[in-house]
């Protein structure tokens, strides 16, 4: 019997609550987000800069810029970071706590609160990639299954988890990107083109431009597909796309002037680390995002290797999809391979890309569609049993990544590197991040010594004496 695409939507989201009810974090995710955050209160307290007291401690760039011409402090990321983030900001104020300032951040109350607010950006999000599923298989069971695989089994359940930037981007870009498909049909069709996709495609591209000023590549991409060839379908003149683009305009340019001193200033180029942020080489970022260990985009979203597999039909039936789709990752992964930080500061998988990864995999709604469809067959069987296998491996090692703090692996990977152990050092470099957590709950539960220590005490015993005792400290559950 076929469920109704609503009764799969209510159930997925059910799911989706549970999971993510049961995964919440014990910690918050230090670093950018705190200054995301610190932007929304000083909103609140009726100022537009963050305190000089609290933001001159740092490395220049780092998280806020200077702005010299009005010495203020401005958080360096995109605006909409803190706009995202002030209701639960608002409620840590009217809670009666102190400002985030000088707040006890690690509080039960604190990391709860972001943990629910993240809950509900994860539904939405849900929501948004099981609608995009839904304009390309018939079977909503289909839709609902490979958005629970996009979320949990892949390595975006870490930013799910993570009370930070990266949840608003893929949201919002879910959101595009479906409504983006939406329309680019209607035109097709010569249909009507409702408001609410326009909506959707504006409120999704405009958001994702204010949340990290790269994504402004894909306002040129999204108008020559709207606009061209343009036998059929809205105008350059049509007021759902002059307005929305003077909006924009207005806010990316007046929001960089304002903060950062001029209109093309990303705020992202003070930081000394990144004062030449496209001098990286190109080529070891395609290797790193195609074939690494540890950002491969094909071991960190699984749904990719059986997309491979319906490349071609896809191409035959959705032509302009394609384009959308396959353009977008393509100029994104050329342009963040030249990034200098490309594999993204002690981030988790290829973060740079989450954004555009779920909609790059839609190619196996139709595999495994068909394999569903077509269970008799040998072949289907085959595919479904590779396919559970894969996924069943997949969430495992999100599970094993998850169970620690969220930046243990490069702790542990700081600490190995004060030793003269090379030949450990190379064996722990091996290990994804799942695995590493994995040796230091066993090393901590049950005395057991992973490989790559046992060789780091075998290359130099004296100065290891207490390297396990030290790297027990790392294991803090999460």
């Amino acid at each position: 019997m076929k469920m109704s695409p609503r009764l799969v939507l209510a159930t997925l989201l059910l799911l989706v609550s549970i999971i993510g009810v049961a995964s919440f974090p014990k910690k918050f995710y230090i670093g950018d987000p705190y200054w995301m955050r610190a932007q929304a209160q000083a909103w609140l307290e009726g100022r537009d800069d963050i305190p000089a007291q609290y933001a001159s401690q740092l490395e220049v760039g780092q998280y806020c810029f200077y702005n010299q011409s009005s010495g203020k402090y401005y958080s360096k990321y995109g605006l909409f970071n803190s706009l995202f983030m002030l209701p639960v900001v608002a409620w840590w104020n009217l809670s009666g706590h102190p400002p985030l300032y000088s707040g006890d951040l690690s509080s039960t109350s604190f990391v709860g609160g972001l943990n629910c607010y993240n809950l509900l950006w994860t539904l939405g999000l849900a929501a948004a990639l099981y609608w995009g599923a839904s304009l390309f298989c018939q079977r909503s069971e289909i839709a609902a299954a490979w958005t629970l695989i996009s979320l949990f089994g892949s390595f975006g359940w870490n930013y799910l988890r993570a009370q930070s930037g990266e949840i608003f981007q893929w949201t919002m870009a879910a959101i595009f990107f479906a409504a983006a498909v939406s329309v680019l049909r209607a035109k097709a069709q010569s249909q009507r083109i409702s408001p609410y996709l326009w909506l959707g495609v504006w409120s999704g591209l405009i958001s994702l431009v204010m949340l990290k000023s790269i994504y402004i590549l894909l306002v040129p991409l999204w108008l020559t597909l709207l606009l061209w060839p343009n036998k059929v379908g809205p105008s350059w003149r049509s007021p759902w796309i002059i307005a929305p683009l003077v909006l924009l305009a207005f806010l990316f340019l007046g929001a960089n002037y304002w903060r950062f001193g001029s209109p093309l200033n990303s705020g992202y180029t003070q930081w000394s680390r990144e004062a030449d942020a496209f001098a990286g080489n190109i080529w070891a970022g395609l290797g790193g995002f195609l074939f690494s260990q540890d950002k491969s985009i094909f071991l960190y979203q699984p749904l990719l290797i059986f997309a491979l597999l319906g490349i071609k039909p896809f191409l035959r039936r959705f032509k302009s999809e394609s384009w959308l789709i396959g353009s977008t990752f393509l100029i994104f992964l050329l342009v963040n391979s030249k990034f200098v930080n490309w594999g993204g500061h002690w981030g988790y998988g290829p973060r740079y890309l989450l954004f555009i990864l779920s909609e790059l995999s839609w190619p196996a709604l139709l595999v495994m569609e068909d394999w569903v469809v077509n269970f008799s067959k040998l072949k289907s069987q085959i595919g479904l049993a590779l396919l559970t296998v894969v996924v069943a491996l997949s969430t495992y090692m999100q599970i094993e990544t998850n169970a620690l703090d969220f930046f243990t692996y490069y702790r542990v990977e700081a600490l190995l590197k004060a030793y003269p152990v090379p030949k450990a050092q190379k064996m722990f470099s091996r290990r994804p991040f799942g695995l590493v957590n994995r040796d230091l709950i066993r090393l901590n539960e049950e005395g057991i010594y992973p490989e790559w220590l046992l060789e780091a005490s075998n290359e130099a015993p004296e100065e290891t004496m207490y390297l396990p005792q030290m790297v027990v400290k790392f294991c803090v559950y999460n």
